[in-house]
């Protein structure tokens, strides 16, 4: 199926930035679900090359590309790249989309468990702590990312009374 995919993906002109960004995203995603972490890298490496070339480094789908790598680098344990990752899209959702948008808060929490993974505990409780509290105040208490969040945080205090 994936094959017949990217046979047509291969028919998109190379002027349709905006398709092939999201194609090749897509391809990066489900390679990373089948559990080939190389080619879905790879995948994900040429969306964000073909999103700065032809849309821009700040375009939406350029980013949620920068976003998908980086989780890529959280789940393979390249916890520094995707640090450096997480801050970059940070940067930008936080210009264009606003301090109270989910998705910043998502990558808030992201950062925050890059910087649990590193030993930075308390770093992380703060950010995830922050993630929580703008995804419940945009989105309320019972959205499905506020376990995800409260997961992070309990680590982060678990790691924290141990010290």
């Amino acid at each position: 199926m994936i094959d017949r995919a990217l046979s047509i993906f291969g028919t998109i002109p190379n002027t349709y930035y905006q398709e092939r960004t999201n194609a090749l995203n897509n391809a990066g995603r489900i390679y990373g679900e089948l559990g080939l972490p190389e080619q879905s890298l790879a995948f994900y490496e040429e969306s964000i090359r073909v999103g700065k070339e032809g849309l821009g480094p700040r375009h939406p789908d350029t980013v949620v590309s920068m976003f998908n790598i980086a989780q890529r680098y959280l789940g393979l344990g390249d916890y520094h790249r995707a640090l450096e990752m997480y801050k970059e899209v940070e940067d930008v959702w936080l210009e264009t989309l606003g301090e109270k948008h989910p998705w910043l808060a998502m990558c808030r929490n992201s950062i925050g468990k890059a910087n649990l993974y590193l030993g930075n505990y308390q770093t992380g409780y703060d950010l995830c702590s922050k993630a929580l509290q703008t995804l419940q105040e945009s989105q309320g208490t019972e959205h499905p990312w506020c376990e995800i969040i409260a997961e992070n945080i309990a680590y982060a205090k678990e790691k924290l009374e141990m010290e």
